[in-house]
């Protein structure tokens, strides 16, 4: 029996975990810390989201970085799995992430948005323990930072992302 769209996506995202892993051994010199375990079924739920979503172009993008990072389904690394995985999605759907890859000092920019964006989204999620801030206010400003981070993160870009979407990533994973 060979996997659907779901299993496939959470396998390919899990790999993507393991090269987020590797990376931050390669970085720091220290294995990245788990501070829980992993929950491939919670993240099977949200891909069977993610293809019912009725959104496509900047709005998919940023839902599904949405939904991938604010569950923290994954010991640790969420929000630097969720941005590899989409990035190489975007990256086969021809879409250039960052789009001033090529600008002098493009690697150093594309760190420093990306990780004032991660800081910022951290913050936010960290608060869903804290009294009087519960998940039903915190949210909907973090599914907003993430549409407006996807937004600034490829810019102008051409129509193809216009065309993304659930049925795309599908393709993009099988």
């Amino acid at each position: 029996m060979t996997a659907g769209p779901t299993e496939r996506a959470v396998e390919k995202f899990l790999a993507y975990f393991e090269e987020a892993k590797k990376l931050h051994l390669s970085v720091t010199g220290k294995p990245l810390e788990m501070y829980k375990s992993t929950d491939a079924g919670c993240l099977a739920e949200v891909f069977d989201g993610i293809w019912a979503l009725a959104v496509t172009g900047p709005g998919f993008v940023a839902e599904t970085l949405h939904r991938l990072a604010w569950g923290q389904w994954l010991g640790n690394g969420n929000h630097r799995t969720t941005l590899l995985f989409l990035g190489e999605f975007l990256s086969s759907s021809g879409i250039r992430f960052p789009p001033y890859g090529e600008e002098p000092g493009a690697e150093a920019r594309f760190e420093r948005d990306l990780n004032q964006w991660i800081h910022r989204s951290q913050a936010l999620i960290r608060r869903r323990g804290e009294p009087g801030f519960a998940q039903a206010r915190l949210e909907p400003a973090r599914r907003k930072m993430s549409r407006e981070g996807v937004l600034e993160l490829l810019g102008p870009q051409s129509e193809a992302l216009m065309m993304v979407g659930p049925q795309r990533l599908m393709k993009a994973i099988s």
